[in-house]
């Protein structure tokens, strides 16, 4: 017996031995096993111009080698510079992985001078012309997120459509097929860190482009459906991806698109062909409610909740409440679970809209567990229903019963009757829709915030349930009810959700008030300021607090938030008006020179007018220039222009001159029509009770002889080198007199044309064209031009003995006084909007260190 043992032992050994002589002598025949060797071993071969152990170096020199993931043994020492050298080598022999490893770099910016999409890009396009299959799918992926380079649909598509082209011309090649004959990682090994990316099916990603469209591509609901039926009828599509095709081409009958009507029988025909799932819904008690869903088996769940919608509203198919409750059933709930006593999973929208169903069909209980089901995982449908259900309950209990207003307390003897038994119930379920609808207002308001999609559809055959909400009036309930119908008509209708949302405000009512406060954010600064300051003060007074705390809080920050900004904005429109008013107080000052070059040019005045002119116009736009750039150069600029030959009177009798010759041109003579039509009535040119209408229909052609012969009359008295006191004079005549008070000081003292003499023409400027344009005394008193000293500042002061009425007739845009106070900000001086009456004055202080000499 053991002698046997021994041969067959020895028998076996000698076997043993063949089969390895037999193996050495054809082993140099299969391919070497590159995983095994050393690294020496690789560099030998590598040496010799073998790409596979060059690969095979990059992923052991690499700290991200899948070697270091697989097995603690034979860890090689990372060594990046040799890696990435090695990277180079494979990229010079035209190896397709040698330019993935080297396009992430140039993605990343690792290893290499500068990250550089575009080259990445190249060496991605030349493994493609030859062929790579991986790198058509990441160019499709680059092009359709924009990773690393300029999102292009387009571009996109392109890679998408060759990426169909090969695997429809290699049948049976799906692509987790091609990676593992291609023996990559999928999402590939990289060489460095690089954009993320998964596969995706190329006609269900074809077809979600044209279906969101942008990037260089128009939408296409119809290429959409092309790629969509495409993808399902390809015979390696995965069972998970072809229900997710199945469930987006119904969706896009549903909605219809550019492309492609809106089909809801076509939808219905779609969902329908969605099957049962392949494999069992997964439980496991670590996540959530323990439910792992497959996404073929959500699919299911959702189309199924669409034909219940279908049937219930009765679109695509004829309105059937007991079909719906069937589809209603299966989306609700699922037996389909691996371990027999674990309970159904729930589905709490669909469960709200199966006992919407049993409500319809008379089945009250049914539908009442129903909502009990879904309001336990916080649906709002489920919950609004269960409101809406308690309230009728209430109804009834309230025709029978009249609530106490009275209850006695206190007395542990004291046995309430029946009707106080029924008041306390009325009270606790008056409390209890107060809670739920109170919840729902702050998961709508939580949603809409979110942007997320509210989903009340079902609500659309619930009427029964708005006119609860509209004509709920206890007062507790009332106001969360209005948020939940504002809420519910915002983006539908404008109008009622306004309306809703101001119900509730006048209950004080925190998120009604932080809505309007938001939708008047843009419109009306004033408006929403109102509202929000309420929500941001949080106080008794303004806001209602049965919201929990934590929604108010949110509220309240989000508030100031919008408090600020909206501070932010009306700084900025602040700015901008005064900049808007700057330029066109610009305009109207330059306009004043202007018209005088022209003046002088019609009525051939002296030369040394023009050369006034000129000088006037450039010192104005030095002025402006600097009043837009640095307000701290002006105010240094002119304490320092102290000394010079001009003085307060030349200055303003220069700006006379250009405000008459601007006042009585052509263009200017309708802001001074009151004039003319004064005139003529006192001289008899005209009935002394004319309107300003008939003055306009009647004597247009007096007008313009009265504007030819002052135009002209003044054209002379110029160039006779008339005194200012002869100019006056002639004004008064015409006008009305101008009293000059303090003008003749000779203490205030600057550069002829100077910055502090354009200065003043702008300031003398706008006050005396508003003299002459809204003068309107009846009895033709004096306006009266004053200069002063007082409180550290001297003092422009206007007095217009103009009558109230009158001047609002011929009242202006204001932005005179508005061009006033930015100067005034701008120079450290003080001006404040003159009141309305009927001597009106007018006030401007400019401080003594700007001015004086000493």
């Amino acid at each position: 017996m053991l002698a046997s043992k021994a041969v067959n032992k020895g028998t076996d050994m000698a076997e043993d031995q063949k089969t390895a002589l037999n193996f050495n002598e054809i082993k140099h025949l299969l391919p070497p096993d590159y995983s095994a060797m050393e690294t020496s071993e690789l560099e030998k071969l590598a040496g010799q111009g073998d790409l596979e152990a060059m690969r095979k170096l990059v992923e052991k020199l690499s700290p991200q080698s899948p070697s270091f993931l697989i097995s603690d043994s034979d860890m090689p020492t990372p060594n990046l510079e040799e890696a990435f050298g090695w990277v180079l080598k494979l990229n010079e022999k035209g190896d397709h992985q040698g330019r993935h490893w080297l396009a992430d770099c140039y993605f990343s910016g690792q290893y290499v001078d500068k990250a550089d999409s575009k080259e990445a890009i190249g060496l991605l396009q030349k493994n493609a012309e030859e062929g790579d299959y991986l790198a058509y799918v990441r160019l499709a992926y680059y092009y359709a997120h924009g990773k690393g380079i300029e999102q292009n649909f387009r571009k996109a598509i392109e890679w998408l459509e060759k990426m169909t082209a090969y695997e429809d011309a290699n049948l049976g090649l799906g692509p987790h097929q091609y990676f593992r004959d291609k023996q990559v990682v999928n999402p590939p090994w990289q060489f460095c860190h690089e954009f993320t990316y998964c596969y995706e099916e190329p006609r269900y990603k074809l077809a979600g482009l044209y279906i969101q469209g942008g990037f260089g591509m128009e939408q296409n609901y119809g290429k959409a459906v092309e790629w969509l039926e495409k993808a399902i009828n390809w015979p390696n599509i995965p069972f998970d991806e072809k229900c997710r095709a199945q469930f987006t081409l119904a969706k896009c009958y549903l909605s219809g698109g550019p492309g492609l009507e809106k089909n809801y029988a076509k939808a219905i025909e779609w969902f329908k062909e969605i099957p049962e799932p392949a494999k069992q819904l997964l439980y496991d008690g670590r996540w959530g409610d323990g439910y792992l869903v497959s996404e073929d088996e959500n699919c299911r769940r959702q189309a199924q909740r669409q034909l219940g919608i279908y049937h219930a509203l009765g679109k695509g198919v004829e309105q059937d409440f007991a079909e719906a409750k069937k589809y209603f059933e299966k989306a609700a709930r699922t037996s389909s679970v691996n371990i027999s006593d674990i309970p159904p999973m729930v589905d709490p929208r669909a469960e709200a809209e199966l006992g919407i169903c049993h409500y319809r069909l008379g089945e009250i209980d049914k539908a009442k567990e129903c909502f009990e089901r879904s309001a336990n995982k916080n649906d709002m449908l489920g919950n609004l229903w269960l409101a809406y259900l308690k309230h009728l309950e209430n109804e009834e209990l309230r025709d029978k019963y009249v609530p106490m207003l009275f209850r006695k307390i206190g007395d542990i003897f004291y046995q309430p009757s029946e009707v106080e038994e029924r008041s306390i119930d009325i009270d606790k379920i008056e409390w209890e829709i107060d809670k739920k609808l109170s919840d729902i207002a702050v998961c709508l308001e939580t949603r809409v915030r979110k942007e997320e999609n509210l989903n009340l559809d079902m609500l659309s055959v619930s009427d029964e349930v708005l006119n609860f909400l509209i004509n709920l009036k206890n007062i507790m309930s009332s106001h969360p009810s209005k948020i939940i119908l504002a809420l519910y008509y915002q983006g539908n209708n404008n109008e009622d959700y306004l309306k809703y949302l101001k119900r509730a405000s006048d209950h004080r009512d925190v998120i009604a008030n932080y809505y309007l406060g938001r939708h008047y954010k843009y419109s009306d600064h004033d408006e929403a300021e109102k509202f929000l300051q309420r929500v941001a003060s949080d106080s008794l007074p303004h806001v209602r607090n049965n919201y929990p705390l934590d929604e108010r809080k949110e509220l309240r920050y989000l508030a100031k938030g919008d408090l600020k900004d909206i501070a932010h904005q009306k700084e900025i429109k602040a700015k901008n008006l005064e900049l808007e008013n700057m330029m066109s107080m610009f305009a109207h000052k330059f306009r004043s020179p202007l018209d005088a070059i022209i003046y002088n040019t019609t009525h051939e005045n002296q030369p040394k007018l023009y050369a006034q002119a000129a000088q006037t116009m450039r010192g104005l736009l030095d002025v402006f220039s600097i009043i837009s750039t640095d307000e701290t150069v002006l105010k240094n600029r002119l304490m320092q222009d102290m000394q010079g030959d001009s003085g307060l009177l030349p200055v303003f009798d220069n700006t006379l001159n250009m405000i008459m010759m601007h006042s009585l041109s052509v263009f200017g003579a309708e802001k001074i029509q009151q004039h003319y039509m004064s005139y003529a009535k006192s001289h008899g040119l005209c009935g002394s009770d004319i309107s300003r209408k008939i003055w306009n229909e009647e004597h247009y052609e007096l007008e313009r002889q009265l504007q030819t012969d002052w135009e002209q009359g003044y054209a002379d008295l110029l160039n006779q080198s008339a005194t200012l006191e002869q100019r006056l004079s002639w004004i008064e005549e015409r006008f009305f007199k101008l009293e000059l008070h303090g003008f003749e000081r000779t203490d205030i003292q600057f550069k002829a044309y100077g910055i502090t003499e354009s200065f003043l023409i702008i300031l003398l400027n706008e006050i005396l064209v508003n003299a002459f344009k809204y003068y309107s005394s009846a009895d033709r008193q004096p306006v009266r031009l004053e200069w002063t000293e007082r409180d550290v500042h001297h003092w422009l002061i206007c007095r217009n003995p103009s009558i109230r009425n009158e001047r609002s007739r011929l009242k202006g845009s204001g932005k005179g006084h508005v061009f006033l106070s930015a100067l005034a900000r701008k120079t450290g001086s003080q001006f404040s909007k003159p009141k309305p009456l009927d001597d009106f004055v007018l006030e401007f202080g400019i401080p003594n260190e700007l001015l004086k000499t000493d």
